[in-house]
């Protein structure tokens, strides 16, 4: 299978630190007005949340998939009930290369932080077609019994920690030592309980922290078994019409005007945009830290509006509307997710490949 060469971003911070004021986003104060006749929007999906989860990456992949749902089906992707609407937690396994060859959604396995917006999306909607629905498999879900996926608390980060320390603690026990074992499946079941609304029945417990990787163990352990099942699956009609595009492609530069004049191209043919690379230091930097390293602070998200906006002096500005991971909270602080574009951009640095989203193949005549 061939795919588009990746382009990673990394989010470490929690909803909680999200939740400040970042330079990348600037907001419109008061007395700015909307140029008439400038607006460009795509109706998109309910907000969602990736509280203290590194998975903004799967979180857009996942929204512009539903939103493409919507225009391909005509549906109304406001009222979109939960049971079609992509699941981000089960999209995020499709940002790593199948076990094999074969491109089956059983294929992809791991639920990683840190991941290849543009490519998770690319596998998703146009070699696997298909997900969990957000009914089935939902983040919001998981946090339950800790507050839910709307705000990150230390109680949060913290409950993420004993469950990784407790899969170390597994992988670090003689396979032959019968009441190590024991010992230790006695606590974790409570732990895990604890902290999380999963299904913990012992032979699945056993089976999630027998996994190589925490990132498998994490996929098993929050996937029910029942979303499997065809009937708790949401299905993207656009598989074999539609294909990712990118810009700019490789060998290619972008600066301010080109990408602004792409973004209101695709938005004005309906397509909702994946924005990669984007540093959320206080200023942007070359060396903005990059994917895997300690301290990564880089952050991917949807453009789904543009318009022009001007101050009582007649000076007009781009701005851009995010849809972003960070819950309706964020929205709402941010007038809907307006932002000033042209800021927004320059945080990227303009890598190759910063921008994705899903265009119809040309029909044949």
């Amino acid at each position: 299978m061939k795919l588009l060469t990746r382009v990673i971003v990394f989010v470490i911070l929690g909803q909680s630190a999200m939740a400040a004021t970042m330079p990348a986003f600037t907001r419109f104060g008061e007395g700015f007005s909307v140029q008439p006749k400038t607006e460009k929007k795509v109706t998109m999906p309910k907000v969602m949340s990736q509280d203290t989860l590194g998975l903004c990456y799967s979180f857009a992949a996942a929204a512009i998939m539903t939103a493409e749902k919507c225009r391909i089906e005509k549906k109304d992707c406001n009222n979109l009930p939960d049971s079609e609407v992509f699941s981000p937690l089960d999209v995020a396994r499709f940002g790593n290369d199948p076990d094999g060859e074969n491109t089956f959604e059983s294929s992809y396995r791991g639920i990683r932080e840190g991941g290849p917006g543009a490519f998770t999306l690319e596998v998703a909607a146009t070699f696997v077609g298909n997900a969990a629905s957000q009914q089935c498999m939902s983040l919001d879900k998981v946090l339950t019994k800790i507050g839910g996926a709307q705000m990150g608390t230390e109680a949060q980060v913290a409950a993420f920690k004993r469950l990784r320390k407790k899969y170390d603690e597994y992988r670090k026990i003689d396979p032959n030592c019968q009441t190590c074992l024991s010992d230790f499946f006695a606590t974790a079941k409570t732990e895990v309980d604890k902290d999380f609304a999963v299904d913990t029945d012992p032979a699945r417990l056993l089976k999630a922290f027998s996994e190589e990787t925490y990132e498998k163990f994490f996929d098993r352990l929050v996937t029910p078994k029942e979303c499997a099942r065809a009937k708790n699956r949401a299905y993207f009609e656009g598989m074999g019409s539609t294909e990712i595009s990118l810009f700019p492609k490789k060998g290619h530069k972008a600066n301010y005007a080109n990408s602004i004049a792409e973004i209101k191209k695709q938005l004005s043919a309906g397509h909702p945009i994946l924005l990669s690379n984007i540093c959320l230091n206080e200023k942007y930097s070359d060396d903005c830290p990059a994917p895997g390293v300690e301290g990564g602070n880089k952050h991917a998200t949807v453009i789904s509006g543009y318009r022009r906006m001007c101050d009582k002096a007649n000076k007009c500005y781009d701005a851009v509307q995010i849809h972003n991971s960070w819950g309706q909270e964020w929205q709402d602080t941010y007038n809907g997710g307006w932002v000033d574009a042209e800021t927004l951009l320059n945080y990227t640095g303009y890598p190759e490949q910063m921008l994705a989203w899903l265009s119809d193949k040309p029909k044949d005549k």
